[in-house]
Formats: C-alpha cells, structure tokens, sequence
C-alpha cells in the first residue's frame, strides 16, 4: 500500500507555499543586485570626493564667483503670437 502525502495537503496550501518561495528567491536575488549596484555607487562618490580634496581651494573659490551674465533681451526678438 503506497502512501502519497501530496493528496494529503491541500492544493491552495502547496501554492502559498510556492509562491512564498519564488518571493523570497525573488528577494534575495534583489538585494544582491542592489548590493552590486550600490557598491558601484559608492565607488564612484569615493572616486569624486577624493578628486575633490586634490583640487586647490582656490580654483573652488574661484568657480564659485563666476558670474553668468543675462542674456539682452531687446524688443526686436519678441514675437506677438496671434496677435495681427
């Protein structure tokens, strides 16, 4: 007499149990992506920071006090749209 303990569980009890696994194999391959992806992350702020402390303090200072002049507006590049 050959006993089946499949029959034995329900089959709504096999597919939580299915999908309970899919997520967490859905999870742990996430997070391990992540990890990579923030390793890289962070390998590329570390890169910037530190071309950041090579640079003269000077040459900062002096990005920081260039002044973008506006461009002159005259009267003559405004367009009246769908106005006669």
């Amino acid at each position: 007499m050959s006993h089946n303990s499949a029959k034995s569980i329900p089959k709504g009890a096999t597919e939580l149990a299915d999908s309970k696994i899919l997520i967490e194999a859905m999870m742990s391959e996430m997070r391990r992506v992540m990890r990579l992806e923030f390793e890289q992350f962070h390998e590329r702020i570390d890169l910037m920071e530190n071309k950041r402390v090579e640079q003269p303090q000077n040459a900062l200072n002096a990005c920081r006090k260039e002044i973008v002049q506006p461009r002159e507006v005259r009267v003559e590049d405004e367009e009246n749209y769908g106005f006669l």
